[in-house]
């Protein structure tokens, strides 16, 4: 007996290692330039979208074609593929003219057929109004790019500014910042008729009142029941933004809840999508907070369609810490939270990181930099979110730094 209590205290702080390793597997990590953007492309603001090969999909939104209509470049659609260990970069379509479309840099998503759907922030017309794309099936040959919805009509929304949400049915859901019946954005839905042409509804306008949510900035999310959720940057009651969900009624349209109106000593500006945890619960992140530096945020439901708020993460100006979260968050199956920020990090550098939450025994969360980023011809302001691929990596874009100071594509690998 008298042994194992000699080595009972080692047995305690082996354990306590091995959890401590295990909720911080990304205590050590790589970080691997996979691509520098130029002027052939830039500037990638859209979160990667993976396929069942490994291959990565995003846009970038400028660069390409300088001589377009825009000085800048209209933007591009790319892959990133892996041939022997070495990743290769191919452009599938460079945007030719602002008319064709201008500015993608929301997130794509796939169909059941492998074809490409994402939207151009800009262009589509005379007023520049922005479209929704779709690239076919990216095989061996150069992709075909049809606009299957330019805005701008009567009621329609403006400026699609995030990307686009597609459910098992093959329907597209996206939000504008501007347009529709009170001139405060919309969100919408492109339904797919079999001759392959394409219809829109609006599903809501917002500004339908002095308490409801305006230019929503990011896509949005469905749930299981077919409910909508997103939010708006401004809006509610104190025009800090809101969280809203939409449901379909008895007539055939929808009804919108604002579940959340954003007050001035919480959390303002919401500006990630929605993220719908295992339980029910939403999480998002907003740009502003105690420290100005934005926070992620968690709600609730109760009885009687009520919502509990709760800020499980401030981010708090210390130098090594991040600021400024923009892109999705993401879950991993231990119940993790990743993200990026757009500054911060690296000991007041200031040039944006990738983080982790994790939750605590005792509900609260805890924050560890995953990464920060050291400018130069490392990365600099990651806007978009991560994609997990095989083996735990992590991908993602940012906006500047490089080789050629106009962004690159990351790998970070625990």
């Amino acid at each position: 007996m008298s042994g194992f209590r000699r080595i009972l205290p080692l047995l305690v702080t082996l354990l306590a290692m091995t959890l401590f390793f295990a909720s911080n597997i990304w205590a050590q990590v790589t970080e691997q330039d996979l691509h520098d953007f130029d002027s052939t492309g830039n500037q990638g603001q859209s979160t990667l979208l993976q396929d069942s090969t490994g291959r990565l999909f995003g846009t970038t939104y400028t660069g390409g074609n300088l001589n377009c209509g825009f000085s800048e470049g209209c933007g591009t659609v790319f892959v990133l593929h892996q041939v022997a260990g070495a990743w290769g970069y191919t452009r599938l379509y460079t945007f030719h003219t602002t008319t064709e479309g201008l500015e993608p840099r929301g997130n794509l998503v796939f169909d059941a057929a492998g074809n490409l759907y994402g939207t151009t922030a800009s262009g589509g017309g005379a007023a520049f109004p922005g479209t929704v794309f779709k690239l076919t099936a990216p095989g061996s040959g150069r992709s075909t790019l049809t606009n299957i919805h330019v805005f701008g009509g009567s009621g329609d929304g403006t400026v699609p500014w995030g990307g686009l949400t597609i459910d098992a049915s093959g329907n597209l859901y996206g939000t504008t910042r501007s347009g529709g019946a009170h001139s405060k954005g919309t969100v919408f839905k492109l339904t797919p008729s079999s001759d392959g042409s394409w219809s829109e509804s609006v599903l809501y306008s917002f500004g339908a009142s002095s308490s409801d949510g305006n230019q929503p900035m990011v896509t949005v999310t469905l749930d299981t029941a077919g409910n909508i959720y997103g939010t708006t940057e401004f809006g509610g009651t104190k025009n800090f933004g809101t969280v809203f969900q939409l449901s379909p009624n008895s007539s055939g349209g929808w009804t919108e809840t604002v579940i959340h109106s954003v007050t001035n000593n919480e959390w303002p500006y919401p500006v990630s999508p929605i993220l719908i945890g295992a339980t029910g619960k939403l999480y998002g992140s907003t740009s502003g907070g105690a420290f100005q530096r934005g926070e992620i945020f968690e709600l609730a439901p109760g009885v009687g369609g009520t919502w509990t708020e709760k800020l499980i993460y401030t981010f708090n100006g210390t130098p090594s810490d991040g600021s400024g979260p923009e892109g999705p968050l993401v879950l991993d199956s231990a119940g993790n939270f990743y993200g990026t920020t757009v500054s911060g990090g690296l000991s007041g550098l200031n040039n944006g990181t990738v983080f982790q939450l994790h939750p605590n025994s005792d509900g609260a969360w805890s924050e560890h930099v995953v990464y920060s980023f050291a400018g130069g011809t490392d990365g600099i302001e990651p806007e978009a979110g991560i994609t997990f691929g095989r083996g735990g990596a992590m991908f993602g874009m940012t906006v500047a730094g490089g080789t050629q100071g106009q962004g690159m594509i990351f790998q970070i690998t625990p």
